[in-house]
């Protein structure tokens, strides 16, 4: 956490949250670039330890299905126009 702390500098506190047991994401202030369906969610993040792993999988998913949801609500309504 301190490595990361470093590199994201001030805005650190602001983009996540930490407690003892937690580590939480805000992605308020979270601005995608480009399509999400294109590149992973922290792709070029090399960490290994399985409960890292595992939440940035529980985020991708989380991520892939707001964005085909929106893409299937959009081609429907296109569909009915």
């Amino acid at each position: 956490m301190a490595d990361l702390r470093k590199s994201i500098g001030a805005g650190f506190d602001n983009l996540i949250h930490t407690t003892n047991s937690d580590i939480e994401l805000d992605l308020a202030p979270v601005t995608y670039v480009g399509d999400p369906a294109v590149g992973a969610f922290l792709e070029d993040i090399n960490v290994t330890e399985r409960d890292f792993v595992e939440w940035v999988g529980a985020i991708r998913a989380s991520i892939e299905y707001r964005y085909s949801s929106i893409r299937l609500t959009y081609e429907a309504w296109m569909l009915h126009q």
